[in-house]
């Protein structure tokens, strides 16, 4: 962007499109999360109740408590890659401010589900509700990757400035896991919970429909004349023209290549597995607050910061190779000392026994994919000068790919536990 522009760049009033820019990355990535993140709540409403009981041990889960967040994993992936691929191709038919209302507007209706579901009895037709959730989270994952397609473009139409608010909320879960251990501390009830949890994350998307539409009308966005961003059908690149930005910016697709192989081995498959050293115990730390804090507070606190240290940091064809083996070795420790942590059920044996250890296992998950993935996002002006929108594109494509071609490693790596 040229000085001129920079000059004459009007001011964000109110910070409100910085504000919008955060929550579009928070709600790029977070549905996920959100799910996925209220695991004591799937724990409960899978739970066996002929029991007669509404506490579940590490030793005695069920099949679909086990094998729930390997399942999720499978039922968002795919269709993530499919409707990315789709939106890549056919992302010029609609343009990506109304992809993105839609999107969100469509949100709305799909959480209201999900918050209705709180409050229905399902005990008694466990496995049908377990397929009804797998089929609302492949929707969940279709709107997920539409937002994600027409985000990035209107991002990438944006200063710098917005981008990074961006790539912020896209950690967006560290808010998440923060409501859902608030939600934990006001009741004991994990039905009140779920309801708590799945009823304010309707209202935030509310506010996102409403920021957005407030943005449409503010100065920032008429200056960059975003609302009129189209996906024109020459700015579709050929196979050729893919391959050729892929050399351009191969350094970064490697580095979410091997992150992304490492970080759904591991989470939420496994780290929602583990139990705390104290279990036995039967206190609030061990029923209520261990998995919350352990595998998601921690890992996305150290995933904003992360983000934050790769500010300054940029991939060039000088440095690439040092990036390239730090993801390496992230993802060749990440493995093995996630098979040998507390997991429960489990036949290998424990080494990695205390919460400490389990701790301070996430926050290395955590700080390195969001230290790696924000240099990959950041550094396409660089690799790809002229092409950060089309790079960017790539590069969520790259990681819907990723996804599916990874999406048995959760399955795979819990069944390992069992050897």
């Amino acid at each position: 962007m040229d000085t001129k522009m920079e000059k004459t760049e009007p001011r964000d009033r109110f910070n409100l499109v910085h504000l919008c820019s955060f929550l579009l990355g928070f709600m790029s990535m977070v549905p996920f999360f959100i799910v996925s993140t209220s695991a004591g709540y799937w724990m409960y409403k899978f739970r066996d109740p002929s029991t007669g009981s509404s506490e579940t041990n590490g030793n005695n889960r069920t099949t679909l408590q086990t094998y729930f967040q390997s399942a999720t994993g499978i039922a968002q992936q795919l269709p993530s890659v499919l409707f990315a691929l789709f939106w890549t191709a056919f992302g010029h038919t609609i343009t990506p401010m109304k992809r993105t209302m839609w999107s969100l507007v469509a949100f709305i209706g799909l959480y209201v589900v999900f918050t209705v579901f709180t409050k229905i009895d399902t005990d008694s037709w466990e496995v049908e509700f377990f397929s009804i959730i797998m089929i609302l989270l492949v929707i969940n994952t279709a709107l997920m990757a539409t937002l994600q397609m027409s985000g990035v473009v209107l991002m990438a139409k944006l200063t710098p400035s917005y981008l990074m608010y961006y790539l912020v909320g896209q950690n967006g879960n560290f808010f998440v896991t923060i409501l859902q251990i608030i939600c934990l501390a006001v009741t004991d009830d994990q039905t009140t919970t779920g309801l708590i949890y799945f009823s304010i994350n309707t209202i935030v998307i509310v506010m996102s429909v409403v920021l957005l539409m407030l943005s449409k009308r503010s100065e920032v966005f008429r200056y960059f004349d975003v609302e009129n961003v189209k996906h024109q059908t020459s700015e579709t690149l050929s196979w050729r023209e893919t391959l050729e930005l892929a050399k351009k910016i191969w350094p970064c697709l490697l580095i979410i290549f091997l992150s992304y192989f490492g970080a759904t081995s591991v989470h939420p498959s496994i780290s929602t597995l583990v139990v705390s050293q104290y279990e036995y115990k039967k206190n609030d730390w061990s029923k209520k607050y261990f998995t919350p804090v352990g595998a998601f507070l921690i890992s996305e606190c150290s995933a904003i910061i992360g983000r934050i240290t790769s500010k300054y940091t940029i991939i060039n064809n000088k440095n690439k190779w040092l990036f390239i083996v730090l993801a390496f070795v992230r993802t060749v420790t990440l493995i093995p000392i996630g098979l040998f942590l507390n997991a429960q059920p489990r036949n290998l044996p424990v080494i990695f026994d205390k919460d400490w250890e389990f701790m301070l296992y996430m926050f290395y998950f955590g700080f390195t994919l969001g230290f790696l993935m924000n240099i990959c996002a950041m550094s396409m002006k660089v690799l790809a000068p002229g092409q950060q929108e089309q790079a960017l594109k790539l590069m969520s494509l790259t990681i819907s790919v990723c996804s599916v071609i990874f999406v048995a490693n959760g399955t795979l790596t819990v069944m390992m536990l069992k050897l």
